[in-house]
């Protein structure tokens, strides 16, 4: 059998949406991936090149349904940059944030300055926060919350 017979051997059908879904393995980040010639490989990539020819060097086959089992190479598929599947993201409402608009945080932003600014210990800062003082170490580092200006040495 060859691979777009394989491939398409575990698609199933396009559902309302469109979307013509990978059945097989799928990969720890939720991609579908075929095994060829001992690798894996990713399904909605193989389709992109079955159908279109191979992928130009820097870029990504990006999913317009935002379905990373969808492998619909005709009008759900797309090539982009990583800068064009972060734009999709955003202008989605689907991508990640950082800072206070993240839903996840305890901290805002002017919380984050003014520990900037403190001459409390990472620990004491923690137990004031709610947070492991791993978090006000790396805002102190410049690895955590780097969007906030970092006042002058």
């Amino acid at each position: 059998m060859d691979t777009n017979q394989r491939l398409f051997a575990r698609v199933a059908p396009a559902d309302e949406r469109g979307c013509r879904l990978w059945t097989g393995k799928t990969d720890r980040d939720g991609y579908g991936v075929l095994r060829i010639a001992g690798r894996d490989h990713r399904v909605h990539r193989l389709a992109w090149e079955l159908r279109h020819g191979p992928i130009p060097e820097g870029l990504l086959v990006c999913h317009r349904c935002d379905v990373r089992i969808c492998v619909n190479a005709e009008s759900h598929l797309f090539l982009g940059t990583h800068a064009d599947n972060r734009a999709d993201a955003i202008a989605k409402g689907r991508a990640l944030t950082s800072g206070e608009h993240n839903g996840n945080a305890k901290l805002t932003d002017a919380d984050v300055a003014g520990i900037l600014v403190s001459p409390l210990s990472n620990r004491a800062l923690a137990r004031n926060f709610g947070v492991a003082h791993s978090i006000i170490a790396g805002i102190r580092s410049g690895t955590a919350w780097r969007h906030i200006p970092r006042p002058p040495a």
